[in-house]
Order: structure tokens, then sequence, then C-alpha cells
């Protein structure tokens, strides 16, 4: 149905829709609609959200990860889908400025994710190590971006993650 708002029989907008229109329309009927599936509706949820950031509507973007967490937690996948969720709304928050409140979430969970080779680890350390960054701690955010490139690192060379694209422009 996504799709069918680009269409210009469908929609009488035609070629006018944006991206927003359709991530709006698609946000409202999940919305309106619901899916009985909880694991699906999360995916949709986080799916919704990430898309928000890249327009940069921060507020959407925020529901619709919080949304994904109730969800996690209802169906009892609470611990690592909420803790990806919450890196989540931390890198919302940093794309806001918002750099205190995304370094307060991000530090919060450094215990809960033990030290190794976690490809969320490195996540969070990315997401910690940019955040302070933007704090100008860069002295911190230094080691903190060394360790996260490490971990990237030792799982691409054990074949546990694909090496990272670099486009150049």
């Amino acid at each position: 149905r996504m799709m069918a708002a680009a269409n210009p029989e469908e929609n009488p907008r035609g070629l006018e829709v944006t991206v927003r229109d359709v991530v709006d329309q698609a946000a409202a009927e999940l919305d309106r609609a619901g899916i009985t599936d909880p694991d699906t509706e999360m995916g949709i949820r986080r799916a919704l959200g990430t898309t928000y950031v890249g327009l940069g509507l921060y507020d959407e973007a925020d529901r619709h990860f919080r949304r994904a967490q109730e969800i996690a937690a209802t169906i009892g996948k609470g611990s690592r889908e909420s803790m990806e969720l919450e890196i989540m709304l931390a890198e919302t928050d940093a794309s806001r400025g918002r750099y205190r409140e995304a370094e307060e979430r991000l530090e919060s969970l450094v215990p809960r994710i033990p030290a190794g080779d976690d490809p969320l680890r490195a996540r969070l350390l990315l997401a910690l190590g940019g955040s302070l960054g933007n704090s100008s701690r860069f002295a911190k955010a230094d080691s903190l971006l060394q360790e996260a490139v490490g971990i990237r690192r030792r799982n691409v060379a054990a074949g546990s993650e694909e090496p990272p694209q670099l486009t150049l422009a």
C-alpha cells in the first residue's frame, strides 16, 4: 500500500508525492490498523524510525523507536533488542545536537554490554565516541572509537561481520 501513494491512479497528487508523504501514510496506517504479529510491527517501527531520522524528523523517529521498545519488552525480547533501540534513540538525540542526553543514554548501556567482540558493543562505542567528539571531549572519544574499530576489525577478520563499504563521492 505504501508505494500505491506514488501511483497517479491511486493518488490525485500523483508525482508530487514525497518520501515523507509515503512514510507518514505508512505510519498512520500502522497506527490505525495495527499488525497482529508483534515481531513484524517492531521491525516496521524500527524501519520507520530509521527513515524518519534520515529525513531529519526526530520526534517521529523517537515515537516509533519507543513503541518498538515497548513491543520488545512485551514479547520478551527486552534485553538485546531494547539496547539496540536505546542506541538508536541516543543516535537520534545526537543528530538533534542533544549530545549530553545521548551520552547519558549510551553511558548507561556500557556496563550492560560486556567487553569483548560483540558488534553491539562496537556500535555503542562508535555512537558514544561520536557524541563525545561532538562535545569536544576528544581524548575519551578517541579511546572509545579505537576500541570500536578494533572490535570491528577482529569481527571482519573472523568472518563474523561484513567489512564496511566505503563510497567515494
